[in-house]
C-alpha cells in the first residue's frame, strides 16, 4: 500500500490497494485505520466491486 498526502493538513490517497483485501488481512486493515487516524480523510480511487 502506498499513501500519498493530498491536501496540506487533511487527507491522504491510498494507492496500490484493493479495499476488499483488508477483509482477511489484519495488518492491512490496521494500516488503513492508521492512515485514517493520521490524515483524517482517506481517498480510494474507484475500484470494481
Amino acid at each position: 500500500m502506498k499513501i500519498k498526502q493530498r491536501i496540506c493538513a487533511l487527507g491522504a490517497e491510498l494507492k496500490n490497494i484493493h479495499p476488499v483485501d483488508a477483509i482477511d488481512n489484519d495488518g492491512l486493515c490496521a494500516s488503513i485505520q492508521q492512515a485514517f487516524l493520521e490524515h483524517k480523510v482517506r481517498f480510494l480511487r474507484t475500484y470494481p466491486v
